[in-house]
């Protein structure tokens, strides 16, 4: 068996971003990824977009025009409403605020 060394100052420290906005949305994120993408374990952060979790070979506009859709039928609203590119947590928070607005409208009626 054959054993190497690490050369311990090749090793590239890891700093993730801030996610002082996604972590306010710590359930809808999991559920969304889960939902939208299939995808069980994921790391994201304030900057973490829409499109890092499309499909990497098929960018195209049809497929965004599919996940679009397909946030319209399971939260009912319209990402277009978003200035791109698409944050996550801009995308979590329209749906929570989709959400209050349907709430006290039917506390209205």
């Amino acid at each position: 068996m054959e054993t190497k060394k690490l050369n311990l100052k090749k090793i590239k420290r890891i700093e993730l971003t801030k996610d002082k906005k996604i972590s306010k949305y710590k359930n809808l994120s999991k559920e969304f990824i889960k939902k939208i993408f299939g995808i069980n374990s994921f790391l994201i952060s304030d900057e973490s977009l829409l499109s890092d979790f499309m499909n990497v070979f098929d960018r195209s506009e049809k497929e965004e025009l599919r996940i679009r859709r397909k946030i319209k039928r399971s939260y009912n609203i319209d990402i277009m409403a978003i200035n791109k590119p698409w944050n996550l947590w801009k995308i979590f928070k329209r749906i929570e605020e989709s959400k209050s607005k349907e709430d006290i409208e039917i506390r209205l009626n």
